[in-house]
């Protein structure tokens, strides 16, 4: 069985859900929205009476997939295989559903006027089912959620009117500079937490609009808005005036709509490592994966083969770092051996699982991949301190 975490917002014409991998992610949105939302409320739903809106925040353990729906105002949430969930829908009338058949990073599902989302399989209505061949974040009735599930990058005050505001004055197509006075004198720019404007300083130099939040997350201290026919100019300014690249990886993206504008998270001046001490304490043992274990002689039998590719005899010898694989290590690192471990029932809490095991600076370590889509890396506990130490300055760095 696999444990996920969702946050639902629900209004009067509408349900959106919101999936994450673990509580502390699924709180830190919640609050983002409303600041009195709390996961496992005994009343069930908490209601934001200036919005007019109820959230609620729960887990569900499941193994297979996972059916959203509503139906006649109300909705639910259920663990099924998709057999079941195809069979559930059919027929009905006046409902929405969405079903995801696994867990994927930001995943989402909106049902309202139609449905959307990130990650699901298959939407259905009363005409019927509707396949998905969707890829990419839609932006249509989720304000800047990608912005949040991307390491949690900005202040959650400006996923409201700031980024709003931005959009809807370069979208009008006045011009960079323009958009930048307005924003000005419209007081855009002041700082004004009532209203979700934690704006701490802004500049512009004729190409690029920097705006310092204050946020601390993930190492993002700004927005960064320019034209991308300056794109150019916009990076050669930033690193000449800064000293460091302007920040255009995906994950950095905010919203951008092609060939008027990009806004994407930054940092306001160079980053400064903050060294971190790190103890042995701090890494979970392969043994401990799952709410009860990794289970008994079963769970011995299936990892044998990832024991003796490490040289270990124990499941406790091996650690988790965290839910990723450097791509460092897989760039600089040598590939050793890959394996195919199959699951063994219901109480395997990973199923089958892709194991492919690299040397890297002395270091055995293993990218880990399995049936409920959850991702890690394994190394050995004697290891594990060193190898935190080189990396923890690597954004992806999440300790279990």
């Amino acid at each position: 069985m696999a444990k996920i975490f969702y946050v639902v917002e629900k209004a009067g014409d509408y349900a959106q859900v919101n999936f994450f991998k673990t509580e502390k992610d699924a709180l830190s949105y919640g609050q983002s929205q409303f600041d009195e939302f709390d996961m496992f409320d005994d009343t069930d739903a908490i209601y934001d009476e200036d919005n007019d809106l109820w959230f609620t925040g729960d887990q569900l353990d499941f193994k297979k997939g996972i059916l959203f729906q509503m139906e006649d105002g109300d909705w639910s949430i259920d663990a099924m295989d998709e057999d079941d969930a195809r069979e559930e829908v059919d027929g009905k009338e006046n409902f929405g559903a969405i079903y995801f058949d696994g867990f994927k990073p930001g995943a989402y599902g909106y049902l309202g006027n139609g449905a959307d989302g990130k990650g699901y399989k298959w939407s259905a209505d009363d005409d019927g089912i509707e396949e998905s061949n969707k890829t990419e974040y839609s932006m249509k009735h989720i304000k800047l959620f990608e912005a949040f599930v991307s390491s949690q990058k900005l202040n959650e005050g400006f996923q409201g009117p700031l980024v709003d505001g931005i959009e809807e004055l370069m979208a009008s197509g006045i011009g960079i500079k323009k958009a930048y006075d307005q924003m000005k004198k419209s007081g855009l720019l002041n700082f004004n937490p009532s209203k979700g404007l934690n704006v701490l300083d802004h500049d512009f130099n004729g190409f690029l609009i920097r705006i310092k939040t204050g946020s601390v997350k993930a190492g993002y201290t700004s927005i960064n808005v320019w034209d991308p026919k300056d794109e150019k100019k916009a990076k050669e300014s930033h690193q000449k005036e800064h000293g460091f690249p302007l920040d255009d990886d995906n994950d950095a993206n905010i919203v951008s709509l092609p060939g008027q504008y990009k806004i994407y998270g930054g940092r306001w001046e160079a980053f400064k490592a903050i060294a971190r001490t790190f103890k042995l304490s701090d890494f979970t043992p392969l043994s401990d994966s799952g709410d009860n274990g990794l289970g008994g002689d079963e769970a011995d039998a299936k990892w044998e083969p990832v024991l003796d590719a490490f040289g270990v005899s124990n499941l406790d010898d091996l650690v988790w770092l965290g839910a990723y694989f450097p791509e460092i290590v897989e760039e600089e690192g040598k590939g050793v051996k890959s394996f195919n471990l199959d699951g063994f029932g219901d109480e395997d809490p990973h199923g089958d699982v892709s194991i492919s095991v690299y040397k890297w600076k002395g270091m055995l370590l293993a990218s880990h991949d399995d049936d409920y889509q959850y991702s890690g890396t394994l190394c050995e506990a004697k290891d594990a301190v060193k190898l935190a130490n080189l990396l923890q300055h690597d954004e992806g760095l999440d300790i279990y």
